[in-house]
């Protein structure tokens, strides 16, 4: 029995030796390398500076109004500067053949909506067959053609949309659009630009009103980043 109590002893002592040495201590864990990822560059917005420009209203297309055949204006039911409506009835004429007493009607229409001008037609006066009775002017549509210098011109595009403000109009706000670009030429060292403006059904804007055109001075390129 002794023996046994002897070899109980030693595994106790045994033991209690174990449990007095240091944990082994524990290495710190790495951090995970995070992935990389692209830097996204700021892009450059186009510039805030502008230029205006004034130019004069004009209508998008003018038409002469021609009688389809000679003879007397027997009615006149326009008069100058009136706005009319398409297929409105502007002249009634009466006109006869050679050697014949019978009289045949004719009228000059209206071929489109718009403002006549340059009426040159009274009752009762005779008019030769394609004389122009007045001129149409169409402002579905007007425009304004402005010079503005190379550094502006080229950095304008077509279709883009500017800020115009009529003279005649304050207080109120139109967009145009940039319908054409003329580059310098030899005799002309800056650009002429064309700006449309689509009018109301009742049309606000009429020719020979002034309109102020906002343009951009300048445009820089737009710096995208890379991946």
């Amino acid at each position: 029995m002794s023996g046994i109590s002897q070899h109980f002893a030693l595994l106790l002592a045994l033991g209690a030796l174990l449990s007095l040495r240091p944990a082994p201590s524990r290495l710190p864990t790495p951090p995970v390398a995070a992935s990389l990822r692209p830097i996204a560059l700021p892009v450059a917005q186009p510039t805030r500076e502008t230029i205006v420009r004034v130019g004069v209203i004009e209508p998008i297309y003018t038409l002469p109004l021609l009688t389809p055949t000679h003879g007397w204006a027997r009615q006149v039911f326009f008069s100058d500067g009136d706005y009319v409506r398409r297929r409105q009835i502007l002249l009634k004429l009466m006109s006869n053949a050679e050697y014949s007493s019978q009289f045949n009607r004719s009228y000059v229409l209206a071929p489109r909506t718009g403002f006549v001008e340059q009426k040159n037609a009274t009752v009762g006066g005779h008019l030769k067959a394609g004389a122009r009775v007045a001129t149409l002017l169409d402002v579905s549509q007007v425009k304004v053609v402005v010079a503005v210098p190379a550094r502006t011109g080229r950095a304008l595009k077509l279709c883009d949309q500017v800020p115009v403000r009529i003279a005649e109009l304050p207080g109120r706000h139109f967009t145009g659009v940039v319908d054409y670009l003329q580059r310098p030429t030899a005799g002309h060292s800056s650009y002429l630009v064309t700006v449309t403006v689509r009018n109301h059904v009742a049309p606000l804007i009429r020719p020979r009103m002034h309109a102020h055109v906002q343009l951009p001075a300048r445009r820089f390129p737009a710096l995208l980043a890379k991946d």
